[in-house]
């Protein structure tokens, strides 16, 4: 059984009165104050991301209006670059067009001067027969005559070598009609007005074949003796001067056969340098092949 309540008070004291006589309607009307403001706060929060979020939208429909001018941007950009690349490798072309042709104008300027050598040389030769033609009758003994037209060429030679010329001089041919005077080793060239005063087989046809080549270093640091070819065959003096190192000079000298004397046709009847002369090994050697002579048929 429960013991009843008494709400009496002691006489006089109020305290406890003051704290148990409390309204919850008070506390619940807080709570609610305090949820609205909430709610107030949240709806205007939530106010607040709509708009953003509305902003955005337009944003985003704003690109998308601006993504087709975006791709002709690209595109573009795509364009010019492939045309970069192009003119880069048109350049790298011309370039390389503009060095292939500096190339060949200094080849050909190269070139050119060269045949100005040579031409020189070939002027310089000429104006000496020139001369020789011009001139009196002249007396030149044929080792002279061979050894003179030899220097010269070497010479030529020589300057072409020494300036890094890729040209050098080749086969040189003289064809000669001279009328040979004391032991048949003197030439005497005449005057075009005095070839009538002589018969056609007085005089000689000498064809001189030059061979224009360098004589190697090594061969200057000794000497030796000149071979005796005279009297040899072509092919047994060409042997034997190569045995030497020497390079060979041929021309041809008229013979006339006698029947006391060895036949010397095709055979050598000259040389120079003369045999046992001391020479350097690879000096160039003339032989005179004797070729025997046509009568003029009366």
């Amino acid at each position: 059984m429960s013991t009843p309540f008494d709400s009496r008070l002691p006489a006089g004291d109020t305290t406890l009165l003051r704290t148990t006589t409390i309204d919850p309607t008070v506390a619940l009307q807080k709570q609610i104050a305090t949820l609205d403001t909430e709610r107030q706060v949240q709806a205007a929060t939530i106010q607040q991301r709509d708009q953003q979020i509305a902003a955005l939208n337009v944003q985003i429909e704003q690109l998308k209006l601006q993504a087709p001018l975006v791709q002709q941007l690209e595109a573009q950009r795509k364009s010019l670059q492939m045309q970069v690349a192009a003119l880069g490798q048109e350049s790298q072309t011309a370039r390389a067009q503009v060095s292939t042709l500096q190339k060949q104008v200094a080849a050909q300027q190269t070139r050119i001067a060269e045949l100005g050598k040579l031409t020189d040389a070939n002027a310089l030769l000429q104006k000496e027969l020139d001369a020789l033609k011009a001139g009196k009758a002249a007396q030149v003994s044929l080792g002279n005559l061979i050894s003179d037209t030899s220097r010269q060429l070497e010479q030529v030679q020589q300057r072409l070598k020494d300036e890094g010329r890729s040209f050098r001089l080749g086969k040189i041919s003289m064809d000669l009609k001279v009328l040979p005077t004391g032991a048949g080793t003197d030439l005497t060239f005449l005057r075009p007005e005095e070839l009538g005063t002589v018969s056609a087989e007085q005089l000689s046809a000498i064809k001189v074949d030059f061979n224009p080549t360098s004589v190697p270093a090594a061969a200057a640091a000794r000497q030796i003796a000149m071979p005796n070819v005279v009297g040899y065959t072509l092919v047994m003096a060409r042997r034997k001067l190569a045995e030497g190192g020497f390079a060979v000079d041929i021309s041809y000298e008229a013979v006339r056969p006698d029947p006391q004397k060895p036949n010397v046709a095709g055979r050598v009847v000259s040389q120079w340098p003369k045999p046992n002369e001391t020479v350097e090994p690879g000096s160039r050697v003339s032989i005179a092949i004797g070729k025997p002579t046509v009568s003029a048929t009366p």
